[in-house]
C-alpha cells in the first residue's frame, strides 16, 4: 500500500539521511549584550543612586515571601 499524501523514493525524495548545514562560526546577535545591558545599569544606578532604592525592594520583596509564602 502507498501512501498518495507522500512522495516515493523514486519520485526524488533521498533515502538516507538528511544533512544540515554546518552552523555559523561569526558570533550571533545576543553574544555580549548582556554584558552591556549590565554595564550600563549598574553605571545609570550610580549616577541616579537608585541602587539602594531597588536593593531595599529586593530584600522587602524577599522577606515578605519569606515570611508569608514559606520561601527558603
Amino acid at each position: 500500500m502507498s501512501d498518495e499524501n507522500w512522495p516515493s523514493d523514486s519520485q526524488g525524495r533521498p533515502g538516507g539521511p538528511h544533512e544540515h548545514p554546518a552552523l555559523d562560526a561569526k558570533p550571533g546577535f545576543w553574544d555580549g549584550k548582556w554584558t552591556e545591558f549590565k554595564r550600563r545599569f549598574g553605571a545609570s544606578m550610580k549616577e541616579q543612586g537608585c541602587a539602594l532604592i531597588i536593593a531595599g525592594l529586593v530584600l522587602l520583596v524577599t522577606l515578605f515571601g519569606m515570611q508569608f509564602f514559606g520561601w527558603r
